[in-house]
């Protein structure tokens, strides 16, 4: 048995013992007929589009909604305007969606134009809506291949759902990437009257690029080993005929390489570049060294190729063994990057922990008896310095707002802070940068307290047996060092949280903490209005 299609006139077997009913359905949804004789009002069967499922539903012809998406793809996709007046789009068009109406280059500007602008309109009655807490804004700089400077302001804010939001705000030109430049960029900011306390905290530095200034800083002391690895991955990738006797090389070697990561190039001006690239050269040692044993021209071309007036060559046993030591120190860093790089959830309250180990292992690389790793380290401090460092006195650039994030975590409090500080800075002074901490906590408590005029407080319990934490066994280690928790009845409700004993958690939970979900799942709702600190 077979029916006929009443568009095309195809016949398709139609058997309901043999065929079933598959074949009549996929010819409906792929005859090229059906688009053509379908009215403009007439809705048809067709697959959702939103790409999560492939459910049927219905379909209706509608030229501004294709307008708008076609929109929306050269947008998200980067495509110039040019792009629909091309032959192959219009090709493409003519058999998926005949009816449709093709803009020209100068509409589709237009239309693009209008949806930035609607965009930006509904971003404003967004965040004017009533109920919206403050929104703390973040900065990103760069430069174009044209030497044109961009700002992108993004504004971040933990909604109703106490979960952690962002929106892009502003995309414009600057002059430069000096402070004063990004300064007017949002200065509308102050006339709105956002700051708090002043603007005494409003300014925290980007950790991220703090961290990445003080390892690109101690790279330049990079010793002959990490140099020569540069050089010879560089001369492998340099032409295919090179990268084809490599390959012989490995598939020589078979299982004594036992990596699957590609050789990749480092990029001079990001440090975490030199990082993957020592790492994934690293497993391919012993086949850079047959490959030089094989290739005679390999070790010539390498020890032709000068730094500080020697010739560098190629990498030996010895740099190897110095590699994977600068691999160890590299991955630390790389990792807190990582940390501090999440955009959905938040991290301020992770910073000073990392930032204790990231002291502690620049301490042990000073005393390295190695003189290219010391040298490393001593440039690190140094620059490290300039940003966190506080010594005899408060360092004006260290915002305090890093550590009562900190007191904000409830597996940390102040206690932690007080055991990090005086392992850094030794008792005197962590005593002293303690109480700072304390008196800067408690002030901006108190601002928030006459802002929003809490009822008094009340006690209540913490439940030590739920699911918290985040970091990993090296925080975790940091946090069993603090002594136990002292009780005492203030009369605040900042005071009765800091009191309260910290939340334990187990090892194997510290991974899956979520702080803003601890806040508003354990805590009564007078300790939530404390917690509307750590939005700022």
């Amino acid at each position: 048995m077979k029916a006929q299609c009443k568009r095309c006139g195809k016949l398709i077997a139609a058997d309901s013992r043999g065929c079933g009913t598959n074949g009549l359905k996929n010819h409906t949804i792929s005859c090229l007929k059906k688009n053509a004789e379908v009215g403009d009002g007439q809705t048809i069967l067709a697959y959702s589009v939103d790409g999560s499922s492939r459910e049927l539903t219905t379909w209706k012809f509608d030229q501004k909604t294709i307008r708008l998406g076609l929109c929306k793809m050269i947008l998200l996709d980067e495509l110039p305007f040019l792009f629909v007046e091309r032959e192959g789009f219009q090709y493409f068009m003519r058999l998926v969606c005949p009816q449709f109406q093709i803009p020209s280059r100068q509409t589709i500007r237009s239309d693009c134009v209008q949806l930035f602008l609607g965009e930006k309109q509904s971003l404003v009655k967004f965040f004017q809506r009533r109920g919206m807490g403050r929104v703390s804004i973040t900065t990103d700089c760069w430069t174009s291949l044209n030497n044109t400077s961009f700002i992108c302001v993004t504004a971040h804010y933990i909604g109703k759902d106490w979960i952690l939001h962002k929106k892009i705000i502003n995309f414009s030109k600057i002059d430069s990437h000096k402070g004063d430049d990004i300064g007017a960029a949002i200065t509308h900011m102050e006339q709105n009257n956002i700051n708090i306390l002043g603007g005494k905290y409003f300014h925290v530095r980007c950790a991220a690029h703090v961290l990445n200034l003080i390892v690109k800083d101690g790279l330049k002391e990079i010793g002959i080993s990490i140099r020569r690895v540069r050089e010879a991955v560089r001369w492998l990738k340099s032409s295919p005929q090179r990268w084809g006797l490599w390959e012989k090389v490995l598939d020589y070697l078979g299982d004594k390489i036992d990596s699957k990561k590609k050789l990749c190039m480092d990029v001079p001006t990001r440090w975490n570049s030199t990082y993957l690239m020592l790492e994934s050269a690293i497993s391919y040692a012993e086949a850079f060294t047959t490959f030089g044993i094989t290739n005679s021209s390999f070790g010539k071309d390498l020890r032709e190729r000068m730094y500080d007036d020697k010739p560098i060559g190629p990498p030996e046993e010895g740099n190897w063994v110095n590699v994977k030591k600068m691999i160890s120190y590299l991955k630390k860093f790389h990792s807190f990057t990582q940390i501090l790089s999440v955009t959905k959830k938040p991290t301020l309250h992770l910073f000073f922990t990392e930032m204790c180990g990231i002291f502690d292992l620049i301490r042990q690389l000073e005393m390295s008896s190695e003189y290219d790793v010391s040298s490393m380290a001593s440039r690190m401090r140094l620059k490290i310095g300039k940003y966190w460092l506080e010594e005899t006195e408060s360092n004006v650039k260290m915002n305090k707002i890093l550590y009562m994030a900190v007191v904000l975590d409830p597996r940390q409090k102040m206690k932690h802070v007080e055991t990090c500080l005086k392992l850094l800075y030794g008792n005197a002074r962590g005593l002293e940068m303690v109480k700072e901490v304390r008196d800067s906590i408690r002030e901006l408590f108190v601002f928030y307290s006459v802002r929003y005029a809490p009822r008094p407080p009340s006690r209540s319990s913490f439940d030590a047996n739920k699911e918290n934490s985040s970091c990993e066994e090296d925080t975790y280690n940091m946090f069993a060092m603090s002594d136990d928790d002292e009780d005492s009845s203030n009369q605040t409700e900042i005071d009765i949280y800091l009191t309260d004993r910290r939340h334990k958690v187990p090892r194997e939970e510290m991974a899956s903490f979520d702080l803003l979900k601890w806040w508003i799942d354990e805590m009564a709702p007078t300790r939530q209005r404390a917690m509307s600190m750590v939005q700022e």
